[in-house]
C-alpha cells in the first residue's frame, strides 16, 4: 500500500502525531485529492479539546480543504483529474430531509462533517464526496477576480470555506459579492 503523511489525533486533548498511513482509496461517489492546503478553524480546536464529543478516532482534522483531483470514483462524472476542489466542513448530506429538501443541507440529522466524522486535510491525500465538493468552474470564477497571483488562489479558497461559504454559496456567487464589496466584518470570522 502506498503511504501518505499526516497529521492524527488520537485521543482528546492530546497534541496530533505525526504519523505515515494508506491513502484512501475513492467508493464510488468519492474522489481522492492532492491537498494543496488546508486552513486551520477553531472547530479544530473544539474537536481535539474535546468539546465537540463524537469525532472518528484517530482522526484527520481539517476541513478548509483545497486540492487536486487524483482519482475518481467510478460514479463521479461531474470532475476530472487535474481540477481544483474546495472541501467545505460538510462531508455529505442525505438528500430527502427538511432540510436538504430547504437547500440547508448544512442543517441534515444524518450529515457527517469532514474532518470530525469523516478525514479531514491535515494530511498529503484526502477523500471527498463528489457533490460536496467546490469546483473548477465556481473556483476559476472566484480566483481570477480575487486573486491576481495564482499562489494566492488556494490560501483565498481556504478562506472561503472557513467563512462558512461552501459549494452552495459559491455556486451562486456569494463569494463574489462578500469579497467584491469588502462586506466581511472581523466579528463574522469567528468560524477562523
Amino acid at each position: 500500500a502506498h503511504l501518505m503523511r499526516a497529521m492524527l489525533l488520537d485521543a482528546a486533548r492530546t497534541p496530533l502525531v505525526a504519523r505515515r498511513i494508506p491513502i484512501p482509496e475513492p467508493k464510488p461517489d468519492e474522489i481522492l485529492l492532492r491537498v494543496r492546503c488546508c486552513g486551520v478553524c477553531r472547530t479544530d480546536l473544539h474537536v481535539r479539546e474535546g468539546e465537540l464529543t463524537e469525532p472518528k478516532l484517530p482522526l484527520v482534522l481539517g476541513h478548509q480543504i483545497v486540492g487536486t483531483v487524483v482519482a475518481l470514483g467510478n460514479e463521479v462524472q461531474s470532475l476530472v483529474e487535474g481540477q481544483r476542489v474546495g472541501v467545505p466542513w460538510l462531508g455529505r448530506a442525505c438528500g430527502v430531509c427538511r432540510a436538504c429538501a430547504a437547500g440547508s443541507e448544512d442543517l441534515c440529522p444524518e450529515a457527517p462533517f469532514t474532518g470530525y466524522q469523516i478525514e479531514g486535510g491535515y494530511a498529503e491525500y484526502g477523500l471527498a464526496q463528489h457533490d460536496t465538493t467546490v469546483w473548477r468552474e465556481q473556483l476559476e470564477r472566484v480566483s481570477e477576480r480575487q486573486a491576481r497571483a495564482s499562489h494566492l488562489i488556494d490560501q483565498l479558497l481556504a478562506l472561503a470555506l472557513a467563512v462558512g461559504l461552501g459549494a452552495r454559496h459559491l455556486m451562486r456567487g456569494a463569494l463574489e459579492r462578500r469579497f467584491s464589496h469588502h462586506e466581511q466584518k472581523p466579528d463574522q470570522l469567528s468560524h477562523l
